[in-house]
């Protein structure tokens, strides 16, 4: 029996440096069988794919239609919301929403910014209030709604109900018919509680009437709907990418500095945040289709055969780094390949280095921190992160 090779999701999950190491021994490209897709693990190779723009978004599958027959549940909102999720679309419409996307961060950005180091303050301060805390729940996964809420005019008791309700961990189409109901009955939740605000809160509704133009000027539908579902786009993509960014990061600071870290190793992580988002990216895979054949590397790539860049993997390449899979000093060299580089960028990365850039800086004023306990990682296909991490801090 052929050997079944490909990513182990488990491995990647848990071990990921051992995970890709062993990629690594099938070559910079090779078919993986298992995935039925064509796996990068080298930077250089990644970065033609994502240059080339005959490497297109694979066609959004309508999946959760097929859904609707086979349960009988009205999945209508999640079908509409899934469209703005950047991860599911073709190429034209991928880059329309990006347009908006991108307009919409643009426009949070410089408040965003000013407001983080307050908000960090406030989070750590809950922490050490309690002395100890699961770090996953307690602030990073609240960290992006706690700072968006502010600059948007959201009120503190709608954000307790909507963010627990944001996960970009089911929006995909390979998932079981029950992760996309129990899916769909969350988004339920957040959905109402969105559209409440937007028909009591002025705030909130002069925040949806500008979005409605972005979707305008993007040449997509502009309906009451639609500027609802735009705006949890960027919660939810926002949400999941910041949390998975700061706690695996500290995940592995703890790693390699061992589960007490000190207050002189804290003052180096401020600094050393980049390395260790390169080392840890809550980007799992960028897939792509070549739309005509192309040639990457050495290795002939047919029309409609798929890629899967391993950022992983891309991130820690050997021929890159001289210490792969070492925290090491930030370096022009070291400065990462993180969330894809090229034509499709990560719209959010800006936000995502500030936030872990300011997490990091305010973590390190303190005289100690302690994780101890079970760690748990999160299984979500699109983004990764820590779904628990229990922390003691000291000041």
């Amino acid at each position: 029996m052929t050997a079944k090779i490909g990513i182990d999701r488990h491995q990647m999950r848990y071990h990921p440096k051992q995970e890709v190491e062993r990629l690594r021994q099938y070559g910079s490209i090779f078919w993986s069988n298992l995935n039925q897709r064509w796996l990068i693990v080298e930077q250089k190779l990644a970065l033609d794919v994502l240059r080339d723009d005959k490497f297109h978004l694979p066609p959004y599958s309508n999946s959760v239609g097929s859904l609707e027959k086979i349960t009988g549940e009205d999945l209508g909102q999640l079908q509409a919301l899934s469209m703005f999720i950047p991860f599911l679309h073709n190429g034209i419409y991928h880059k329309s929403i990006r347009e908006v996307l991108t307009k919409i961060l643009v426009e949070i950005q410089p408040r965003y910014y000013q407001l983080l180091p307050e908000v960090v303050d406030d989070l750590i301060h809950d922490l050490l209030k309690n002395g100890s805390g699961d770090f996953a729940e307690e602030f990073s996964y609240r960290l992006h709604m706690a700072t968006l809420s502010k600059v948007i005019g959201m009120p503190a008791s709608s954000v307790e109900i909507i963010n627990p309700m944001l996960t970009s961990e089911n929006l995909n189409y390979n998932n079981s018919v029950s992760e996309f109901v129990n899916t769909e009955l969350r988004l339920r939740v957040a959905f109402a509680e969105m559209k409440k605000l937007v028909n009591e809160n002025e705030d909130i509704r002069a925040f949806h009437e500008r979005v409605g133009r972005y979707l305008v000027d993007a040449d997509l539908e502009d309906t009451f709907n639609n500027r609802i579902f735009a705006m949890m786009a960027v919660m939810i993509i926002g949400r999941d990418t910041i949390a998975g960014a700061i706690s695996l990061s500290l995940h592995e600071a703890f790693e390699q500095f061992g589960d007490r870290i000190d207050g002189d190793q804290l003052a180096s992580l401020d600094t050393k945040a980049r390395e260790l988002l390169r080392l840890t990216s809550p980007v799992n895979i960028i897939e792509r289709e070549a739309s005509e054949p192309r040639k990457v590397g050495d290795q002939a790539i047919a029309a409609g055969e798929r890629v899967l860049v391993v950022i992983r993997a891309v991130n820690t390449d050997p021929a890159v780094y001289g210490c792969p899979h070492q925290l090491t000093e930030a370096s022009k060299e070291n400065d990462g390949f993180v969330f894809g580089s090229g034509i499709h960028t990560c719209i959010g990365r800006n936000l995502a280095l500030e936030a872990l850039r300011v997490s990091f800086q305010k973590i390190s004023q303190l005289r100690a921190i302690h994780r101890f306990g079970e760690v748990t990682m999160g299984t979500g296909r699109n983004t990764q992160s820590v779904d628990r991490m229990t922390m003691k801090v000291e000041i």
